[in-house]
């Protein structure tokens, strides 16, 4: 029988082999991941699906495959959270994928407040907020992964961000 491997992560999103008596952590398992992989290979990628499969303890009422209850207990707010936020940490699939839509960023009818904060950095703001988005692979899942991390834009590619 296979082995149902726990990840730990902090409240900080940074995944920890820390065990949970030495400090806080959010344990997720990797069948979790791996049932909400199924979920969405078979319904599709309705983030608002996602997130409620997610809610509802990796069940899905509505669809025979997914409707009987999986888990024990219910998930906790940050582990549906943490669980989320790996799943969303990974690559965009394929499907969703339409080169030149995807480039075009509209601009906002109005700057939010935060924004106009001398200093604000949504680098920074956006490391606090998914930490795991910056993070490469291979420090995310412990494997060896091929060098693909993403780089923060240069001053001159930053310079283009803000065209007024």
């Amino acid at each position: 029988m296979t082995k149902d491997k726990i990840l730990n992560y902090g409240y900080d999103m940074r995944r920890t082999i820390m065990p949970k008596w030495i400090g806080d952590t959010v344990s997720i398992r990797v069948s979790w991941i791996e049932r909400l992989k199924e979920y969405t290979s078979q319904e599709g990628y309705n983030l608002g699906m996602i997130m409620k499969f997610i809610q509802k303890g990796l069940t899905d009422p509505s669809k025979d495959v997914f409707a009987k209850d999986c888990l024990k207990e219910p998930l906790s707010a940050a582990q549906q959270w943490v669980l989320l936020n790996i799943y969303l940490g990974s690559e965009v699939p394929e499907i969703l994928r339409k080169k030149g839509v995807d480039e075009n960023a509209p601009e906002m009818l109005e700057l939010p407040k935060s924004f106009l904060n001398e200093k604000f950095d949504p680098l920074e703001m956006m490391a606090k907020m998914n930490p795991l988005a910056f993070m490469p692979r291979s420090k995310m899942f412990g494997g060896k992964s091929e060098s693909n991390e993403q780089e923060a834009p240069s001053e001159d590619e930053e310079g283009d961000l803000l065209d007024s």
